[in-house]
């Protein structure tokens, strides 16, 4: 799903840095829980919809 929004504005939004967020989003840093938690609420998403649960080991 695409947002207008900018890379700077959700990290904001998230309480994360800009480079932390560019880090998660290609996959240099995985990202933690809460982090994905804080990302979904900025772009008022469900956390379960970040997740991709088929790669999920549990």
């Amino acid at each position: 799903m695409k947002r207008n929004i900018s890379q700077e504005e959700l990290a904001l939004s998230a309480g994360l840095s800009r480079a932390g967020l560019s880090k998660i989003e290609t996959g240099v840093v995985s990202p933690t829980i809460d982090s994905v938690e804080f990302i979904a609420e900025a772009l008022g998403m469900d956390f379960l919809d970040l997740i991709d649960v088929s790669k999920v080991d549990l």
